[in-house]
């Protein structure tokens, strides 16, 4: 099965998985890595990376400066929701001020120790991150899916909106990204 190849590929998750099925106190012995925060984390100092040297490269022909940041700030907005969806308190307008989330890690340094942030905290750096985005990015859509265009951050607000219970912007995001990008994908035919 796939799962099991997941788990002989990466020895951690073996454990891991069998914790997650039996729903154990603890998903991860203190000698293992939580395979998910590091990717996320991982893809986050590549895009600080990224955001943090960019201007320093002189425009290519092959791609267009604002593009590359709309897109690494795109994905910092996605690993941000998946992470504080995971590992932070679902969103709750009355107490998101309060409630801990993640380490909200916007340098390249991977010294930095910072402590965890608000939900709230997390919430509008993703929102501010969707918006520059979408004021730089080129496209609507790729042909790649893992390249990130407008109407991807349009659905990812409309996702985070969708979270806050911010019934009127959900909408209207969801209706922005459908008008860029409708076409439903049938699995039947795959």
């Amino acid at each position: 099965s796939e799962e099991s190849g997941v788990a002989n590929s990466f020895p951690d998750a073996r454990i891991s998985l069998q914790h997650l099925y039996t729903w154990a106190k603890d998903i991860y012995e203190i000698s293992e890595n939580d395979l998910t925060w590091n990717n996320l984390y991982h893809s986050n100092y590549c895009v600080n990376y990224v955001l943090n040297h960019i201007s320093e490269v002189s425009p290519g022909e092959v791609y267009d400066r604002d593009d590359v940041k709309g897109m690494a700030l795109a994905h910092r907005a996605f690993n941000y929701f998946i992470l504080a969806n995971i590992y932070g308190k679902q969103y709750d307008k009355a107490t998101a001020s309060s409630d801990l989330a993640v380490p909200l890690l916007l340098d390249a340094d991977v010294n930095l120790k910072l402590p965890r942030a608000t939900v709230q905290e997390v919430y509008d750096q993703i929102i501010r991150d969707c918006q520059d985005a979408l004021k730089l990015l080129k496209y609507d859509t790729h042909t790649y899916a893992h390249i990130p265009g407008r109407a991807m951050v349009h659905a990812l607000l409309s996702r985070v909106y969708l979270f806050q219970s911010d019934w009127n912007n959900a909408y209207n995001e969801a209706k922005a990204a459908l008008a860029m990008k409708s076409d439903i994908v049938d699995y039947n035919m795959i």
